[in-house]
């Protein structure tokens, strides 16, 4: 811990405000009075040092020494001023204040400081226990970057800033190991570079921040500016139209930019030598990371660290004294040493006295020969005078005009020459801003826009950095306004004068060259006449879409354009003369010839279509036109012609008689109608899709064709309507075939009409979309089913719920009951295997409706078979009797998807029900046989081997030959309601195991399916049962958690009869709740997978995260992804209700 009087070996406040010195130059304030306009205390808060501002009170001709407050520092210019009353500190305005007024677009002319200012500003009266720690925790509290000091008479002492605080208390052990990304704003308010400068300072209010980073307008956005409160202040001061002026024109570019893991001490360096309050900062990219103010160091500055910075410096400095003490008695022998050497200087000093009077002597001869040199120069300073009088006289009376020109742009001197020239008396230019005097735009324009007014100020303001850098400028061409009004064209050559490495003025001497440019401006003005024919001729030529040439008197090329050497295929060298014609085509140059020559020798216009071939093979198809030019007396001079493009028209042309025959291609129905509704054409798709010949079809009406039997549909009596009054139509009809087939298709209908615009036909494309319609009513139903399988998951999980009690009490009551009789124990038993046959019902109706899929294992086929004679035996009529045979009690075992085998098995049986309306018998069996060669040949196409044979027959009414062919091809049926899908179904799941289905049929006897399922030589092992008494719980605690009570209390009588204690949730904030306090204790936790509320994953998740290795048992009553609930929950195992006693104990028992 620091030592308790620590903070007061921090700089006092006091040292920073009052006497001493100080490093901070600008700690005085700038005091004006209320009634002071705005606009000069705008001027004087951006003045720089060197300017001294008087209050209006204030004696200038005092010679009492002036106030510190009233100078100027040009380190910083004053960011706010401090208002006073009766030598009372009323009020304070800032830069902020400043930007406020000019987002408002208040007319700063017209208001004082005292209606603008921040009344009863934050203060502090200074004692000698504040430190800079009083003033950073004022500004940090207060949000205020000026704090005014007073002493205990409420007189303004000083004030001070985070800036003074920063630089004084220079914390680099605080700043140099902590990156800018931890100080550092990263929502910048950010402006696009067409912003104007209005606009950026009312967004600076909006937003109440100090600053908006310009950014470029292209991806990726990166800062190429900033504007800031004192930027505003400098506008101000120059009078600038901020709505007029955009960003790039005045922001503070280019950036001074570090990357967020530089050191803040690296940023405060930089803000300190740079003189600037904000610090853009960027990636690496140059992509826009923040921005870094002062206010951010500030924040960072914990009073607490710095002192215990200061603490460690105290002790740094323990151990340099007593460093400082050792080296000074190294000193003090140094200096014994050095006293030695001064008596040898002293005895050397006396020699050199000696040597110094002889030298005396000499000074005085030399002094006199100084005396007359001094003559000699007042004679030529005399001289020099006379010389500089009439140099004056001479400038004063050149011809050349001449003006000076100070920093501020003010004209200080002008000669006669410059007076005459622009009609101005001396007392009306000089003292005047040079701009003024300087106009833009054109000569004729007398009013100035303030674009080009500020556009001016900044050309005025390039030339004068240039002549601040010591920069000579000489022909800058200006125009000047005369005092008539009139505008007068100069020359003007720019000199800057200096004295003692200061800027005194700029020298400038003016020339009129008003007739010059007057010359070259009509000269400019022809030029650009002529130019602008001659490119509208050029870009006639050019642009024209066709090619243009001119030919002399006896056909001679003289001139042709870009367009017809591209038609050609030549250069321009090849093409003049004759070689044009060494392009035309072979089969053309005969004709072209006699046609061309023809025309010229009788003087006539010529027209023709011929084909150009360039040398890389191409065939163009062009029209030819060309007329005679006749000279004034009407002798004819030679032709000028166009060749027109028309390769595309011909193309066209052949694309049209192409697409007439591609027409009977087309798969869809194109038929052509006239207004009564007979046919006009008919293509072949129409006879593949309708089955009516062409010569069958024309001059037939549709109604005859397509509806023999039955009036047309509505439809067609509104797609009728809608193409005569719409111009087209588009929907479904329903047609018939020739065979009498009836047919869906998506017919488009389009009214053609003739030249005169009146309806002529109808043209009509039919598409058949009997199939894709059939597929889409089973998409429905599949839709529909599945729609059905999560109804059922739903219900098999209440079932379940409600069985899991009955079978869990059913078996707890003999335990708690030992004197039952044996017909007690029968019912009870007989409860227990209804409750379970109820559960397998509820599994296999989830099973058939959901199409659930599993792993391939090993099993008996007899299971699978027993299971759906079962549920056959309870679901269908009772006029169909059910036999089943097992020729060998050993079936072999199979390896199969058990959940698509009961669906092959369950759709063979639900046909057999439905082949038998008035009842049957269907009888079922499964026997072991081997396929040798001979029997593979003689009956099925299998691979040899042992196979499992599955026979399911019936005796209903059988099926003919047309439809055995059939059978298993998709969406093919015999039911009304059937989808066409279930014997393909089936057919797939078999060969997907490696068998095969075969099937016999009888008309009137009935039909039998035969499937063969590979089969492994193994027998079927009796899983060893464990005694319900082998059980021990051993005390173990568990927690049930499940929302029916039931469940809940049958499962604890069940565990704690066998040695488990229990503990009860009924949901999972109750679960959590005693887990959290009992987790050491709790062995196992058994959860219903479906709990309200709070869900099941949820609770587990909570669980794990309180104990990763908690035991946790899932207890389902769907079957649906029990393995996945496992495998993604992470839980030790799943029982399925309703789940027996023993089934419960043994898996509690295997964790």
């Amino acid at each position: 811990m620091p030592n308790t009087n620590l903070s007061q070996k921090l700089p006092s406040l006091a040292s920073i405000v009052v006497g001493g010195a100080s490093p901070l130059e600008n700690r005085q304030p700038l005091i004006v009075t209320p009634t002071l306009p705005v606009v000069e205390v705008i001027t004087l808060m951006s003045q720089a040092k060197g300017h001294t501002c008087w209050l209006p009170n204030a004696d200038r001709a005092s010679g009492e020494a002036r106030s510190p407050a009233l100078e100027i520092s040009a380190a910083a210019r004053h960011s706010a001023v401090l208002v006073q009353s009766n030598n009372l500190l009323v009020g304070i305005f800032t830069e902020r204040d400043l930007v406020k007024l000019t987002a408002s677009q208040t007319d700063l002319h017209t208001v004082t400081v005292g209606e603008v200012m921040t009344v009863d500003p934050i203060t502090l009266v200074l004692s000698e226990q504040h430190t800079v720690m009083t003033a950073l925790g004022i500004f940090q509290q207060h949000k205020i970057r000026h704090l005014p000091i007073l002493d205990d008479l409420q007189q303004l002492i000083g004030i001070v800033t985070p800036e003074h605080i920063r630089q004084i208390l220079q914390p680099v052990n605080l700043l140099r190991f902590r990156s800018i990304a931890e100080g550092m704003t990263t929502e910048v308010i950010c402006a696009a570079p067409t912003t104007t400068t209005l606009e950026i300072a009312q967004s600076m209010v909006d937003r109440k921040i100090s600053s908006i980073v310009i950014m470029d307008g292209d991806e990726p956005l990166r800062p190429v500016g900033i504007i800031t409160e004192r930027d505003v202040v400098q506008f101000q001061a120059f009078e600038l139209e901020l709505d007029q002026l955009l960003a790039p024109a005045v922001m503070s570019s280019p950036l001074f930019c570090l990357q967020p893991t530089d050191s803040l001490w690296a940023a405060q360096q930089v803000m300190q030598t740079k003189n600037i309050r904000q610090l853009v900062i960027t990636n690496d990219r140059g992509e826009l990371a923040g921005i870094l103010t002062q206010s951010n160091l500030l924040q960072l500055l914990d009073p607490l660290e710095m002192l215990y910075m200061v603490e460690s410096l105290q002790s740094q400095s323990i151990d340099r004294a007593i460093e400082l003490e050792r080296i000074n008695g190294e000193l003090q022998t140094e200096v014994a040493r050095r006293e030695q050497v001064e008596a040898q200087l002293r005895r050397a000093s006396q020699t050199l006295e000696e040597r110094v009077v002889a030298r005396t002597a000499e000074s005085v001869l030399l002094t006199e020969e100084l005396h007359v040199k001094i003559a000699e120069q007042e004679s030529t300073e005399i001289a020099l005078e006379v010389s500089q009088q009439g140099i004056s006289d001479f400038i004063e009376n050149a011809q050349i005009g001449m003006h000076w020109v100070d920093i501020e742009g003010i004209i200080v001197w002008a000669n006669q020459a410059e007076l005459d020239l622009l009609g101005y008396d001396r007392s009306e230019y000089i003292g005047q801003p040079l701009i003024n005097f300087h106009v833009v735009g054109e000569a004729s324009s007398r009013n100035e826009t303030l674009r080009e007014r500020n556009e001016n100020r900044v050309k005025i303001a390039d030339i004068f950095g240039q002549l601040l850098n010591d920069r000579s400028i000489t022909g800058i061409v200006a125009q000047m306004r005369r005092k008539d009004g009139s505008i007068c064209d100069v020359s003007i050559d720019s000199n800057p004068f200096f004295k003692n490495g200061k800027f005194i003025h700029a020298r400038c001497f003016t020339r009129d060259i008003s007739a010059q440019q007057a010359a070259l401006r009509e000269l400019q003005r022809s030029e650009a006449s002529l130019q602008a024919s001659e490119a509208r001729y050029r870009a006639l030529l050019i642009t024209a879409p066709v090619g243009i040439y001119q030919t002399d008197v006896v056909g001679n090329c003289i001139f042709i354009n870009q367009q017809c050497l591209e038609l050609l295929g030549l250069t321009l060298t090849e093409a003049l003369g004759q070689g044009w014609a060494n392009s035309l085509h072979p089969d053309d140059l005969q004709r072209v010839s006699a046609e061309w020559y023809g025309a010229v020798q009788a003087q006539q216009e010529y027209r023709s279509e011929h084909r150009f071939v360039t040398p890389q093979g191409r065939v163009n198809w062009v029209f030819v036109k060309a007329i005679g030019i006749y000279d004034e007396s009407g002798i004819m001079t030679g032709y000028i012609g166009t060749l027109t493009d028309i390769t595309d028209l011909k193309a066209a042309a052949q694309k049209i008689q192409e697409q007439a025959a591609l027409l009977d291609i087309a798969t869809d129905a194109i038929i052509v109608r006239d207004l009564d509704s007979q046919i006009q054409f008919w293509n072949n798709g129409a006879t593949a899709i309708y089955g009516w010949l062409a010569t069958e079809a024309i001059d037939r009406t549709t109604a005859q064709l397509f509806y023999p039997d039955t009036p047309p549909e509505t439809a067609v009596a509104i797609a009728f309507s809608s193409v005569l009054d719409r111009g087209s139509w588009q929907g479904e009809l329903h047609k018939v075939t020739k065979t009498g087939t009836e047919v869906i298709v998506e017919s488009r209908w389009t009214l053609v009409r003739d030249e005169a615009g009146n309806p002529r036909s109808i043209l009509s494309v039919d598409t058949d979309i009997t199939e894709k319609k059939s597929l889409e009513q089973q998409f429905l139903r599949a839709q529909r089913m599945e729609s059905l399988g999560t109804l059922a998951s739903g219900i098999a999980h209440d079932l379940n719920n409600v069985l899991t009690p009955i079978v869990g009490a059913a078996q707890l009551l003999p335990l708690t009951l030992p004197n039952l009789d044996d017909r007690s124990r029968r019912l009870l038993n007989m409860l227990v295997e209804s409750s379970k046959r109820g559960s397998g019902l509820v599994k296999q109706i989830l099973t058939f409706a959901r199409g659930l899929d599993g792993e391939r294992t090993v099993l008996q086929v007899r299971h699978i078979l027993t299971e759906i004679i079962s549920v056959a035996r309870q679901t269908f009529p009772k006029s169909i009797e059910i036999e089943v045979n097992y020729p060998s009690e050993d079936l072999w075992m199979v390896s199969v998807d058990a959940t698509h085998i009961h669906q092959v098995l369950m759709n063979l049986f639900v046909n057999a029900r439905d082949a038998m309306p008035n009842g049957g018998t269907i009888a079922a069996s499964a026997e072991n046989i081997v396929i040798d060669a001979d029997y593979a040949q003689l009956q099925l196409q299998l691979p040899l081997g042992a196979y499992i044979l599955i026979t399911i027959a019936d005796t209903g009414m059988g099926m003919t030959r047309e439809m055995l062919d059939r059978i298993f091809d998709p969406f093919f049926t015999t039911k009304e309601t059937g989808t066409g899908l279930g014997l393909s179904t089936v057919q797939g799941i078999i060969k997907a195991h490696g068998g095969a289905i075969e099937v016999e049929s009888e008309v009137g006897c009935g039909t039998s399916f035969k499937i063969y399922l590979p089969a492994l030589y193994i027998k079927e092992v009796e899983s060893p049962t464990t005694a319900e008494n082998l059980y021990d719980g051993q005390g173990r605690l568990v927690l049930v958690v499940d929302d029916e009570t039931a469940i809940r209390e049958i499962t604890k009588e069940s565990l704690e009869t066998y040695n488990y204690r229990v503990m009860l949730a009924s949901d999972g904030i109750e679960a959590i709740d005693i887990y959290t306090q009992n987790h050491h204790s709790i062995a196992i936790v058994l959860i219903d997978m479906m709990m309200p509320h709070l869900d099941t994953p949820s609770i587990i998740l909570a669980l794990q995260q309180i104990n990763p290795e908690v035991q946790i048992v899932v207890m389902s009553g769907s079957y649906l992804n029990l393995a996945a609930i496992v495998d993604k929950q992470q839980v030790s195992a799943v029982l399925t209700k309703p789940f027996t006693t023993a089934e419960m104990l043994q898996t509690l028992a295997e964790i």
